[in-house]
């Protein structure tokens, strides 16, 4: 699901208004990108510069880097992010795995986070756009309640004079995996011992995947989760931009929001577009949802007979694409997953919301 939404991100991307031909390259790997070249900020360019960068593109001067990397590594992505000079920048959590494709789209490219800074042409044609960073959380809270006093000893056992019984711990603790790591992390606050505190640093470094506890999410940037982000997107769709109103649509299809309500969006939507740029991303927008977006068919149809050909073809795609799909009927072992992950990100959005309004 998070997958797509950052796929459609990048259809969003190259849909922009006709203004303005779409002029695009991308760039794979992370060979150093001059500032000058591209007419970057030097704390802009020392973002995309990361050593994490693993694959990059422009449309019409807008950049959108991404990047493959553990929680340790994001957390350094984190704080040169928190460091942009530009007050409009904000944070995104969004659920599961990140994919993109290259702008032909034939290469699949995995990534844990991405940022996208919106060009001079981009702002021109819409609302004044922040620096975005989306941060895809991939690994979900452990089920059930540790047994804290076992896990305590353990760490209290790495610091045991006998190599015999540390070793046992350590390994104790490597296959709790992430169940530990809200102990492990209040053991490094008052742990001395050198050897301790290397193996306890040892243990969060192992764990791969984004884990949001191990997450330091700076203050002083907007941070969205997946509710905010639905809802933003809802707000959107009625912006006098029509390339807002297009990235919106894609938006919120890529959401994993209340499907029916969607789908209401969506109807709505067809009705009473014009533009032809929103009306594609509009198309592809229901194609996303598969069987949920059947109820769109009568006015999807309508629009086949268009004028215009690229917003007919797109439709004509779409439509074939629905007819085709299959329901679901019960949520997948991922889904649910995604589902708790989505829960958690909530959840502590709110907590750093309400703890940054006392300060």
């Amino acid at each position: 699901m998070s997958a797509r939404r950052l796929f459609l991100t990048l259809l969003a991307a190259v849909l922009i208004p006709q203004a303005a031909s779409a002029l695009a390259t991308e760039y794979f790997g992370n060979a150093p990108i001059m500032p000058s070249q591209w007419g970057l900020a030097p704390e802009v360019a020392g973002v995309a510069n990361l050593p994490t960068r693993v694959y990059w593109y422009e449309v019409n001067g807008s950049p959108s880097f991404y990047y493959r990397g553990d929680t340790a590594a994001l957390n350094a992505a984190l704080r040169a992010f928190a460091k942009l000079p530009d007050k409009d920048k904000e944070i995104h959590l969004v659920a599961g795995p990140g994919e993109t494709k290259d702008l032909g789209q034939k290469k699949g490219i995995a990534f844990d986070w991405s940022v996208h800074v919106a060009g001079v042409l981009e702002q021109a044609v819409g609302s004044k756009q922040p620096i975005v960073m989306i941060v895809h959380v991939t690994v979900p809270k452990p089920p059930g309640k540790p047994d804290e006093t076992a896990i305590n000893a353990l760490i209290a056992d790495l610091d045991h004079p006998a190599f015999a019984t540390r070793e046992a711990a350590a390994k104790k603790l490597r296959e709790l995996h992430y169940t530990g790591v809200p102990y492990i992390k209040a053991a490094l606050k008052t742990t001395e011992s050198v050897e301790a505190r290397q193996r306890l640093e040892g243990l969060l470094t192992r764990l791969k995947g984004i884990y949001l506890p191990l997450t330091e999410l700076p203050t002083g940037v907007t941070l969205l989760g997946p509710q905010d982000v639905y809802e933003r997107h809802v707000a959107r769709l009625r912006d006098p931009a029509d390339s807002v109103r297009a990235r919106a649509i894609l938006g919120l299809a890529a959401t994993r929001g209340n499907r029916p309500a969607i789908v209401k969006e969506l109807e709505k939507f067809l009705a009473e577009e014009v533009n032809h740029d929103a009306l594609r991303c509009a198309a592809i927008a229901a194609a996303t949802l598969g069987a949920d977006a059947k109820p769109l068919l009568p006015a999807m149809k309508k629009r086949i007979a268009t004028s215009n050909v690229d917003v007919s073809q797109a439709f004509v795609k779409a439509v074939n694409t629905i007819e085709a799909a299959k329901s679901t009927p019960s949520p997948t072992d991922t889904e649910k997953q995604l589902d708790a992950i989505e829960t958690e990100i909530q959840k502590t959005v709110k907590e750093l919301r309400g703890a940054a309004k006392t300060q």
